[in-house]
C-alpha cells in the first residue's frame, strides 16, 4: 500500500486511502500534470490485475462513446511499475459523491428523487444495450450519487449531464455470452440457473437488475438472495414473490407495478427494453396517471345529476362490466371465448376468486394446461398476490393451481404427456404457498390437509434422485408411503365423479408401488400392508368406468390411463413379492 505523500510516476501525489477491498485499494491523488485537479487511483494486486485490465479498456471505450450522458469515469492512465510488482495502477476521475447504498440509508429519499435517480439508470443502461453490452450487476454499490447533483444547472462539464455515476463494469459482458457473474440480492431467476443450464442473460436480465436496484432505493432493505441454503443446486430457487415484499401501503402504486413487472421470474412478462420502463417512470414521475383521473372525474361530475358521487358512478360501473365479463364467461359454449371473457373478467378485477376459479376450470375442459395459459396465470397471480392476500383468497387460489399443474400440465407438442413427474415436481411450489397462511385452512379443511400431502409427494419426487446420490433417502419411504395412502383417501372421497383424476391418482400410487416397493419394504412397510393397497388399487381401477373417447384424441385421456395401469398391474404385484422373498409357504422376508 501506497505512502501518503508518495508521487507516483513523476505525476500522481498520493494524499489519503479512500477504500479497501481485497485484491485492491484506492487512494484520493493530485494530478500534479493538470493543476492539482483530484483523481482516484486503485491500486489493483495479483490475479486481479488480469480482469481489471479488461474492464478498464471497456470502461475507456464506453466513455469514448458516452457523448450524450456523462455516466462513466474517465479513465485517464493505467500504470505498471517494475519496483511495485504484481500492481496495476488505474487513475480516474474523482467523484465527489457516496455511493447509492449509502446515499438510501443516509437519506428518505423523496418519490420524485427516486423515480429520477431511476430514469437515470435506465438511460445508462440503455446507452449499454446501444453497445451491444449486457451490464448484468446493476445494484445500489455500484451506483456513485454525485454530491451536488441537486444544483444540476451549475455543474461542470465533466457532471453536466448526469446526477449519478457507474463505477463497475467487472460483470458486463458482450451480448450472446454466457456468464454466472452476479449479486444474489439482485439477480434475474436465470443468472442463478446459468449455474447449471447453459442460460445467456440478455436486455430483461439487466430490466430485472434494476427493478431490484429500483427495490432498494423505496424499501431500503436488499431483496432476498436468489437461492437458499448455499444454492448448490437449482432446486434453491427463490421465487420474485418472495424476495420482493411491497406491504407498505405509503409506497406510490405506480412504482409497485414498475417493481413488479421487472422482477417477474419469466422474462418475456419484464419490460421489453429501458425506453419502454423509462416512459413508465417519467409517468408516474409526472403524475399523467392522477391527471387523467382528474379529467375522468370533470366529465364525470358534467354526466351525472343528482349531485351522484362520481366515485360511485364508476364503482358501479366497474362492478358491472366484471359482471357481465363473468355472465358472458359462464354461458359460453365456445372454451376459448370462454377463457377471454374470464381474462378480461380478470384484468379488470384481480381479487376475485370467482374469475380464478373460473378460468381453471376452463383451462380443464381439453385436458391441458398448457405453457402459456402457466404464464399468465403465474403472471396475474404474481402481479395481484398482495391483493389476494388482503382478500383472504391467495393461498386458495395457490392450490387451485396447483392441481390444475398437478393432473393437467402441458408443455406442448414435445413434451411427454406421461411424464407424471414433471407435472407433479412443478405443482410443488403452488402447495408451498397455499400453506403458508390460515386462509385455505379456514375456507376449507379438507384441501389444505391435501395441499401438505401434495406438496410431501411432489416433493419426494423433486428430491429423491439427489437424495440417493447422497445416501440419505432411507428415511424418505415412510413417509412417501403414508402421503400415497393419504392421497388415494383424500381423492375417492372428493374427486369420485372425476375418471381422469382418479386414473391418474391411481397411476400415481400404482407407478409407487412398482419403482419403489423394495424401499417399502425396507423401510418397515409390511407385506400384507403393500398388498393390500395393491389389490385396493386394483380393484379401484377395474370398478370405476371410464367412457372410451370418440375419434381420434390429441390430448391424455382417462381411457388410455386405465388401460396403461391394467397393464403394470401383473408387474407390479411380482415386485412386491420379490421385494419380500415370497416363498412357496406363503411367508415373507424382506429383501435388503
Amino acid at each position: 500500500m501506497l505512502k501518503e505523500g508518495t508521487t507516483l510516476g513523476d505525476r500522481y501525489l498520493i494524499k489519503s486511502v479512500i477504500g479497501k477491498g481485497g485484491t485492491s485499494v484506492v487512494y484520493k491523488a493530485l494530478d500534479l500534470s493538470a493543476g492539482n485537479a483530484v483523481r482516484a487511483v486503485k491500486e489493483v494486486f495479483g490475479e486481479a490485475i488480469v480482469e481489471k485490465e479488461m474492464e478498464t479498456r471497456l470502461m475507456a471505450d464506453l466513455y469514448q462513446n458516452n457523448n450524450s450522458n456523462n455516466f462513466i469515469p474517465n479513465i485517464i492512465d493505467r500504470l505498471r511499475f517494475d519496483d511495485i510488482p504484481n500492481s496495476l495502477f488505474v487513475v480516474m476521475d474523482f467523484i465527489d459523491g457516496i455511493d447509492m447504498n449509502i446515499h438510501v440509508k443516509k437519506s428518505n429519499l423523496s418519490f420524485k428523487k427516486i423515480a429520477e435517480y431511476s430514469m437515470d439508470i435506465c438511460n445508462f443502461v440503455s446507452f449499454i444495450h446501444d453497445n451491444n453490452k449486457i451490464y448484468s450487476d446493476m445494484k445500489p454499490d455500484n451506483i456513485m450519487v454525485i454530491s451536488n447533483a441537486g444544483d444540476y444547472k451549475n455543474l461542470d462539464k465533466s457532471k453536466k449531464y448526469s446526477h449519478l455515476k457507474f463505477i463497475d463494469f467487472g460483470a458486463t459482458i458482450t451480448e450472446g455470452t454466457a456468464t454466472v457473474a452476479y449479486t444474489p440480492e439482485y439477480a434475474a431467476p436465470e443468472q442463478f440457473k446459468a449455474k447449471f443450464e447453459e442460460v445467456i442473460p440478455d436486455r430483461t436480465t439487466d430490466i430485472f437488475n434494476i427493478g431490484a436496484t429500483i427495490y432498494y432505493m423505496v424499501t431500503g432493505r436488499r431483496p432476498k438472495p436468489v437461492y437458499r441454503n448455499n444454492g448448490d443446486s437449482p432446486d434453491d430457487f427463490v421465487p420474485s414473490n418472495e424476495r420482493f415484499i411491497l406491504d407498505d401501503k405509503s409506497i406510490n402504486i405506480g412504482l409497485k407495478r414498475i417493481i413488479k413487472k421487472c422482477v417477474n421470474d419469466s422474462p418475456s412478462l419484464r419490460y421489453k427494453s429501458c425506453a419502454e420502463l423509462f416512459n413508465d417512470l417519467k409517468s408516474i414521475s409526472n403524475h399523467s396517471f392522477i391527471k387523467k383521473i382528474s379529467v375522468s372525474f370533470l366529465v364525470s361530475l358534467l354526466m351525472i345529476a343528482g349531485g351522484i358521487s362520481s366515485f360511485f358512478y364508476y364503482q358501479t360501473l366497474h362492478e358491472a362490466s366484471y359482471e357481465r365479463y363473468i355472465n358472458n364467461a359462464q354461458t359460453a359454449s365456445d372454451t376459448k371465448r370462454k377463457i377471454a371473457y374470464y381474462r378480461q373478467a380478470l384484468e379488470l378485477n384481480p381479487g376475485k376468486l370467482e374469475g380464478y376459479t373460473g378460468i381453471f376450470e376452463a383451462y380443464k375442459e381439453d385436458l391441458l394446461f398448457r405453457k402459456d395459459e402457466k404464464e399468465y396465470i403465474d403472471k396475474i397471480i404474481s402481479e395481484n398476490s398482495e391483493l389476494l392476500r388482503e382478500n383472504g383468497i391467495y393461498e386458495i387460489i395457490e392450490f387451485e393451481a396447483g392441481k390444475l399443474c398437478w393432473y393437467y400440465l402441458d408443455y406442448g407438442s414435445d413434451s411427454n404427456y406421461d411424464n407424471v413427474t414433471t407435472r407433479m415436481t412443478s405443482a410443488v411450489a403452488y402447495f408451498d404457498k397455499a400453506q403458508n397462511g390460515d386462509a385455505l385452512k379456514n375456507h376449507d379443511e379438507g384441501n389444505y390437509q391435501m395441499a401438505s400431502i401434495y406438496y410431501n409427494i411432489g416433493n419426494f419426487y423433486k428430491n429423491i434422485q439427489n437424495m440417493i446420490r447422497e445416501g440419505n433417502d432411507s428415511k424418505a419411504y415412510k413417509d412417501f408411503w403414508d402421503n400415497l395412502n393419504d392421497m388415494v383417501r383424500f381423492i375417492d372421497e372428493n374427486e369420485a365423479n372425476n375418471e381422469l383424476i382418479l386414473m391418474e391418482t391411481y397411476n400415481t400410487a400404482v407407478s409407487a408401488q412398482l419403482s419403489y416397493a423394495n424401499k417399502f419394504a425396507v423401510s418397515g412397510i409390511s407385506y400384507d400392508e403393500q398388498i393390500n393397497f395393491f389389490n385396493l388399487l386394483k380393484e379401484k381401477v377395474n370398478s370405476t368406468p371410464v367412457m372410451e373417447p370418440f375419434g381420434e384424441q390429441s390430448y391424455r385421456n382417462a381411457y388410455e390411463l386405465k388401460n396403461e395401469i391394467l397393464n403394470m398391474l401383473y408387474d407390479t404385484e411380482e415386485k412386491i413379492k420379490i421385494s419380500y422373498n415370497i416363498n412357496s409357504k406363503g411367508t415373507s422376508e424382506v429383501i435388503e
